[in-house]
């Protein structure tokens, strides 16, 4: 997995950043999105949201295996089968941090001006390996976790549990 070459030029006159947003299920963490989007358009920046999950759940609604409305309804049981599945997908090939990767190489190419990729991710070990891959080309990366006392942890699945974990920065 590797970032596409940016031509330094590049860079300079259009900076990218990456920021992944974790917290909570319900913590406040699309709230959040929609302050950082008012921000930046401000700044001038395209800011871009991504979810890390979404690949798996397109996977899993053109098998057939979930439908639009378990997607709405968000159960603890989608939520473990979702994290189980993008598990073994990210442990074959990557899939999870890959996807993260190849949208911020396809938008680093066709967006002109700043950006900034907001990446909703939420285990701690996927984001310190994009971490690692973004910043070893140069390219920012921070990470925003949402805290909201009033909302109970999750701890059904491996995505979820691991929130409290991440760190911030």
């Amino acid at each position: 997995m590797s970032i596409a070459p940016i031509p330094v030029q590049s860079i300079a006159e259009h900076p990218r950043l990456v920021v992944v947003v974790n917290g909570r299920p319900r913590a406040g963490k699309d709230t959040t999105v929609t302050l950082m989007q008012a921000h930046f358009t401000i700044a001038g920046w395209t800011l871009v949201e991504f979810s890390s999950i979404q690949p798996v759940k397109d996977l899993m609604l053109k098998a057939g295996v979930i439908t639009p409305k378990d997607l709405a309804e968000k159960s603890d049981e989608l939520r473990d089968m979702l994290a189980e599945i993008g598990d073994s997908l990210q442990k074959f090939n990557g899939f999870r941090t890959r996807g993260v990767v190849d949208r911020f190489n396809g938008l680093a190419w066709r967006t002109e001006g700043p950006l900034v990729l907001v990446v909703h991710m939420r285990e701690p070990i996927l984001i310190e390996q994009l971490r690692a891959t973004f910043e070893a080309k140069g390219v920012p990366f921070k990470v925003v976790v949402v805290k909201n006392d009033r909302v109970p942890a999750i701890t059904s699945n491996a995505a979820d549990a691991g929130v409290e974990g991440t760190e911030i920065g």
